[in-house]
């Protein structure tokens, strides 16, 4: 694959195996059946983050340097959506509608996946992470800095309310 390999991700069908390469500002996309680099794809700055479609349509791949591009997994054709801040982790949800950014100091956000539109669920800042429930219902965010609820030294992991955006606790 290209320099500084950081995350992979597996198509739902199995056909294929997308890799963030960090220092190359690109993905790898990798045949399963032979093993190959198929495809180099440019993306955004320091890219790390990955997520793909239930469907495999598109790969999802949130850039440390800001902003999130988006891999049509046919033509592997990439559009940008516009995020302003470092993408520390994304997650999609079962239903594809909404990919969840967790954006470090800008809080955590999401995008509408039909209009590609992003928007604020939660101010706190610090998250590094985020994960959807396979049922689509909450979203655990884990945070640095110490998060809702938490101090230094004890940071806090938060669930929200996927439908909603609502905190529900630490």
């Amino acid at each position: 694959v290209g320099p500084g390999p950081s995350r992979a991700i597996v198509t739902p069908n199995g056909a294929e195996v997308y890799v963030t390469n960090n220092t190359g500002n690109s993905v790898s996309v990798i045949n399963t059946t032979t093993n190959l680099v198929t495809h180099t794809v440019g993306v955004g700055s320091s890219p790390d983050a990955l997520a793909v479609s239930a469907d495999g349509s598109k790969v999802y791949v949130g850039n440390n340097g800001g902003n999130v591009s988006v891999i049509d997994t046919t033509t592997k054709a990439v559009t940008t959506i516009i995020t302003g801040s470092p993408v520390r982790d994304l997650a999609i949800t079962p239903d594809g509608s909404k990919v969840y950014l967790a954006m470090e100091f800008s809080g955590l956000k999401k995008i509408d996946t039909v209009t590609n539109a992003v928007s604020t669920v939660s101010g706190f800042v610090c998250p590094e992470g985020v994960a959807v429930t396979p049922d689509g219902q909450f979203l655990y965010v884990n945070y640095q800095c110490g998060g809702p609820g938490g101090s230094g030294g004890h940071d806090a992991v938060g669930r929200f309310n996927a439908a909603t955006g609502a905190f529900l606790g630490s």
